[in-house]
């Protein structure tokens, strides 16, 4: 059914779902359920709005491109938020956005 990493399936309801590659195949995540996905070199952590974290061995870019043209922005180099997690902005120098979890991702 799902023949690439980070493919977006269109389920019955218009409910958004995206597949991960995991270490035995692949977890299938309900895009709205995803807070947001911060990137250390070649690999990207999905925060989910249960708490639960999903150190994925993918690029930032690999998972722009399925998320885009879902509610997810990009805030920084290193973050990519679903801005229906997004609770406040924080004006400052070093501007930040506080995320639905408590998560305070710095905005560039």
């Amino acid at each position: 059914m799902v023949d690439m990493p980070l493919k977006n399936i269109d389920r019955s309801g218009g409910e958004r779902i995206i597949a991960l590659p995991v270490a035995d195949g692949l977890e299938f995540v309900h895009v709205n359920e995803v807070v947001l996905c911060g990137s250390d070199s070649n690999y990207t952590t999905l925060h989910m709005r249960d708490g639960k974290r999903s150190l994925i061995s993918r690029t930032m870019k690999d998972f722009e491109d399925p998320l885009m043209d879902q509610p997810f922005k990009r805030v920084h180099n290193s973050c990519l938020v679903n801005i229906k997690h997004m609770r406040k902005h924080i004006r400052s120098d070093d501007g930040e956005v506080v995320m639905s979890t408590g998560a305070n991702v710095p905005v560039a």
